[in-house]
């Protein structure tokens, strides 16, 4: 099917828009000629029907499912409760379309029932699991994306989630959610996942999705991080800790006591295992508590001026030389042997349970045995990431350690991440599907896909890149303004520069009259503006708020921000993207600094580091289009639907007086520009916002 004519015959009711017609058509190509394709596609194409529409097509008339792979969860809803009725309503052919996420997401009601035997006395727990059977009168899914879980309830449902245990003897099998789930998607054409889903599937033997060879990527630029995240490992002591309060003693209501009572009705029980047990977790309790408090107190020492709550230090063994990090070593290296010795104490006490047959054993019973094997094999892992982490060396492995500094003195995580996975998901991932579609609003840098290509692993590929147009006129929907007259934030304290952006905002929102988000690279510097603006008396009539401040969660201040008719929201990280606010809950976006990442951060320094060896510039090979993808994103946010009107505002003038600022400006649709001193810009702002309503 190709060409105007036979899409509007599958979609007579519908008015397709030209970029959203090309798009069907690259997406059905890229099928039938079992090409890999790249298709940036902005803000107002229409994408999300613009693929969907040729997946169905293709996935009926070869009669097998296609993948539909996003980033977050508000995709995934959209799509299933949006875009799928709709098209079911449109589309003259029946079709079955269904969300598959990993078994993580699943509750097993097996594990809750029994759960609900154990006397908690955590109030986090007793919480959750009234929460949870409230939840279960009402789900259909099962699925814990649904629930709004504290983090004491996340930690529990650790307990509860679906796993290979949840498959063996399981009174709740007809009513598993987990295989209702995977059943519906056995007999779907499209099933929709998360690219952590998809990416961890690649690795299994037995896989979860049904057999495919069409996947379709959306929200693409993510996808490189998330494989980056999937083969990095991550420990902290929390994980320990739950681990050995979850085996408990012989005086608590834990594993441990649970697995000696069924011992005990085998006669399979040890005169000394309970002790033994007892004495290497005592022991290995206060040898994690001081490996963790040690790292704390280490990273502190070395990030002494660090004024985040969470501040991250590189680890590079060769420059650890010093007597505190052997001592840290030492302890690393005790507490793998005591796992060893506890392992090798629960492994032979398990054994025994061979010359018992299934058929003797309650569902409690096999629940404790597997759940005592399950932290053999967690406890092995943890053991394994304390050798990789601490005692092994890669050239192309970052490492870096996270601490709460504010917080307890065991808030530790140390990570450990590969620099770059091109050639992994070259390998593992694109090699093994036929076609695979990968699409966002933001895979260009400089209209060019070389940069997104290099990363992702496609080079050797040759795919097909397409750029669609938005249908957007942003030379009519948007200005642009630079004020000449913001000091250089090098020159001057992060107070004095701090009081010009706040200075700056106060000026364009009494202007602007409406809503304004103001985007910042910097934490420090949001806090300390959202003092200053706090405290502006002009501005009593706006609502203000900061991310990071108090004013609640990201998902509260985007609630919040629309509520009000005059407000002010600063944010930073995560306002970049994936925010929406259309027509009049937008009027103005600020950005305060050119969003390149800090040298500081330690994957960016590795990275640095890596490109530098390869013989690339790093700066201009890494740096910069990584901060122009961000800045593409922040620029995204004003414009959301064809009437929508907005001024950006860009505090840095780099954009304008550096070499690489013309690159930030060819990467976003051509607007108007106004450059000079704030106090001549003000009449351009009021002429460009009255002239809209004048019409």
């Amino acid at each position: 099917m190709n060409g105007r004519e036979s899409i509007t015959k599958v979609l007579p009711t519908y008015h397709v828009r030209s970029g959203q017609l090309k798009m069907m058509n690259e997406v059905l190509d890229a099928f039938s000629t079992h090409q890999h394709s790249m298709i940036e596609a902005g803000t107002g194409s229409g994408k999300t029907i613009g693929y969907l529409v040729p997946a169905l097509i293709h996935s009926i008339k070869e009669k097998r499912p296609l993948i539909v792979s996003t980033h977050t969860n508000h995709l995934q809803t959209q799509i299933l409760e949006k875009e799928i009725p709709f098209l079911q309503k449109v589309l003259p052919f029946p079709f079955i379309a269904t969300i598959l996420k990993g078994q993580r997401h699943y509750l097993c009601l097996q594990k809750f029932e029994q759960s609900l035997n154990d006397l908690d006395d955590n109030y986090d727990f007793i919480l959750a699991k009234a929460q949870i059977l409230i939840w279960l009168t009402q789900t259909e899914t099962g699925d814990v994306d649904e629930l709004n879980l504290p983090s004491g309830g996340r930690t529990l449902w650790e307990n509860l989630h679906v796993d290979n245990s949840s498959f063996h003897n399981n009174p709740f099998s007809s009513t598993c959610f987990y295989q209702k789930a995977r059943t519906k998607a056995s007999a779907a054409n499209i099933i929709i996942t998360n690219h952590a889903m998809l990416l961890s599937d690649v690795e299994r033997e037995q896989k979860i999705l049904p057999h495919y060879q069409e996947v379709i990527v959306d929200e693409a630029h993510h996808f490189q991080h998330v494989a980056t995240e999937q083969l990095g490992i991550k420990l902290h002591y929390l994980e320990l800790n739950y681990m050995m309060n979850s085996l408990g003693s012989l005086h608590t209501n834990g594993l441990l006591k649970k697995f000696i009572q069924c011992q005990q009705k085998f006669h399979l029980e040890s005169s000394t295992f309970s002790q033994k047990l007892e004495q290497i977790l005592m022991e290995l309790q206060e040898e994690t508590q001081q490996f963790f408090s040690g790292l704390h107190a280490y990273v502190l020492k070395r990030k002494k001026d660090s004024f985040l709550n969470r501040t991250s230090y590189r680890l590079q063994s060769e420059k650890e030389n010093n007597r505190t990090w052997n001592s840290i070593l030492e302890l690393a290296n005790r507490i793998q042997f005591m796992i060893h010795d506890l392992l090798k104490l629960m492994e032979t006490e398990l054994a025994k349970f061979d010359q018992i047959s299934t058929i003797e054993l309650s569902i409690t019973e096999k629940l404790t045995i597997e759940n005592i094997r399950k932290v053999i094999v967690k406890m092995n892992v943890y053991k394994k990431n304390i050798e990789f982490l601490f005692f092994e060396e890669y050239d192309s492995v970052v490492k870096w350690i996270e601490i709460e500094s504010k917080g307890a003195k065991n808030a530790v995580y140390i990570y450990a991440q590969p620099v770059q996975v091109s050639e992994y998901l070259a390998d593992k991932f694109f090699a093994h599907v036929q076609s695979a579609v990968l699409t966002s609003a933001t895979l260009t840098v400089k209209k060019s896909f070389s940069y997104f290509i290099n990363n992702i692993g496609l080079a050797d590929f040759f795919p097909k890149q397409v750029v669609l147009d938005s249908s957007f006129d942003y030379e009519k929907q948007v200005k642009l303004f630079v004020p000449t007259d913001m000091p250089v934030v090098n020159e001057v304290s992060i107070e004095e520069y701090s009081e010009a952006i706040a200075a700056h905002i106060g000026t364009v929102a009494q202007i602007s009259n409406g809503k304004m988000l103001v985007l910042f690279t910097s934490y420090e510097m949001l806090r300390k503006t959202y003092q200053i603006v706090k405290e502006d008396v002009t501005l009593e009539d706006f609502a203000i708020m900061g991310q990071g401040t108090g004013s609640g969660s990201r998902s509260r201040l985007t609630k919040n921000f629309k509520q009000f008719d005059k407000a002010i929201l600063l944010g930073t990280s995560s306002f970049w993207e994936g925010v929406d606010f259309p027509g009049e809950d937008l009027k103005a976006l600020m950005i305060v600094r050119l969003p390149f990442a800090s040298p500081d951060d330690p994957v960016v320094a590795a990275t640095s580091e890596y490109m530098e060896e390869q013989g690339a510039n790093s700066f201009y090979d890494y740096s910069l289009p990584e901060a122009i993808l961000r800045f593409k994103q922040g620029f995204g946010r004003l414009i959301r639907h064809e009437d929508d009107r907005g001024i950006l505002f860009v505090l840095d003038n780099r954009i304008i007086t550096s070499r690489y600022g013309k690159d930030f400006l060819a990467s976003i649709p051509s607007i108007d520009i106004v450059s000079k001193p704030m106090h001549h810009l003000t009449h351009s702002i009021d002429h460009w916002i009255n002239n809209k309503k004048g019409g």
